[in-house]
């Protein structure tokens, strides 16, 4: 995995941001003013998270999106001591359990059939059709495919032991998580906010990483 500061300016609290497949740091290039350091993880092929980061920091916010929100559950499964509070966007802790997640075939398919072509009509229906193609992507597909196989052999059985989310935000119009298994899955486990948004929404990523008193 790949960390980057998207946002340091030596401020006493630290929001941690998994992002969530395919990612970038280019996705998340917000106006950052007075807000806390922000630390974007992202390009996932191992999970070893370097609790070094989370070092002089008084309070920790864990935000994490689609696939994001696997991997913190499976790093903080233990830890959720450290964290002040953590919301999840679109993304399951159960993600490829029936009626919870994504459907592993679906999962595999993608996989198997991933090209350029793919990853441009998997990020169309991130958001909307051609969207996307305002940002400078740096990873090709070969480092992309890598990336999902990874989470598939990490993650296809993966239930999360418990719950380390306060608030998950399901989107009504996401076309990568079904929203009513988003929804049963965090049913009875943590908060659930429903809002008219896709897979990807810059508005809500904007709310929370430029703005600690969203939280």
């Amino acid at each position: 995995m790949l960390y980057k500061f998207l946002h340091k300016n030596n401020h006493k609290d630290l929001i941690i941001f998994f992002s969530g497949f395919a990612s970038e740091p280019c996705l998340f290039d917000f106006d950052y003013k007075n807000t806390a350091d922000i630390l974007l993880i992202y390009a996932y092929d191992n999970l070893d998270f370097n609790f070094e980061y989370l070092k002089n920091y008084e309070h920790i916010y864990l935000l994490s999106w689609s696939m994001g929100v696997s991997v913190a559950s499976y790093i903080f499964s233990d830890k959720k001591h450290m964290i002040k509070k953590a919301i999840a966007i679109n993304g399951s802790d159960r993600p490829m359990q029936k009626g919870f997640g994504i459907d592993k075939r679906v999962f595999l398919l993608t996989i198997k059939t991933l090209t350029d072509a793919s990853i441009q009509n998997f990020r169309d229906k991130m958001h909307s059709t051609n969207y996307f193609n305002k940002f400078n992507f740096e990873r090709d597909s070969a480092n992309l495919k890598s990336e999902l196989n990874f989470l598939y052999q990490n993650f296809v059985d993966y239930t999360a032991k418990n719950c380390i989310f306060d608030k998950a935000i399901i989107g009504t119009c996401d076309q990568i998580f079904n929203s009513a298994n988003l929804i049963s899955n965090f049913k009875d486990r943590c908060k659930i906010q429903i809002q008219n948004i896709a897979h990807y929404d810059e508005n809500c990523f904007k709310h929370y990483l430029c703005n600690l008193n969203a939280w």
